[in-house]
């Protein structure tokens, strides 16, 4: 989990390098309020199982989707197969899915994401950002939030990727520069 600023946190879908409960306890650790998953949920099955049961159970208790809050805490389980995973107290989850080197195919959902993730880190929240690597997809968001904070596209660019993530294609960072900010 790599850190910009205190506030947004960036790397690949938990439990796809490492064990979820080691992300879990990085989660806790640096109080992340906030998890942007941009992966697909078959790109989640098929990379990290355990997460995506996870991911499951929070949404089903939680009724989270883009840019909505969790309506009530999840009850106490651990997802089939996993280690003791507590899940009584999770981050609030936006799922957004962005095919692997594509630019968003909702773009007005992409922007409302942001919009919420950049008053969630304002209000003094932290929020992880992933999909599978956590390079292309994770770039372009971090990116647009810096965005939504004052950046122009440019300026977002260079100061994103230094932390490891940067729009990979060509069509992501046209995106950007074609943002309704």
């Amino acid at each position: 989990m790599r850190n910009y600023q205190e506030q947004l946190y960036l790397g690949p879908m938990p439990g796809s390098t490492e064990p979820l409960s080691s992300w879990l306890e990085d989660v806790r650790t640096n109080g992340i309020t906030l998890v942007i998953c941009l992966t697909p949920p078959h790109e989640i099955e098929k990379k990290s199982p355990e997460y995506a049961r996870l991911l499951n159970d929070w949404t089903l208790t939680a009724s989270t989707t883009v840019a909505e809050s969790p309506s009530a805490p999840p009850p106490d389980s651990t997802p089939a197969g996993s280690s003791q995973v507590d899940t009584d107290s999770h981050p609030e989850v936006i799922q957004l899915a962005v095919g692997d080197n594509q630019a968003p195919e909702d773009p007005a959902a992409f922007w409302k994401a942001v919009e919420s993730t950049a008053a969630h880190t304002k209000a003094g929240g932290k929020a992880f950002i992933h999909c599978r690597g956590g390079r292309g997809r994770t770039g372009l968001f971090a990116a647009a939030v810096l965005m939504q904070q004052g950046k122009s596209a440019e300026e977002a660019l260079a100061a994103i990727k230094p932390a490891g993530s940067y729009p990979e294609s060509a069509d992501q960072q046209a995106f950007l520069r074609r943002a309704p900010l």
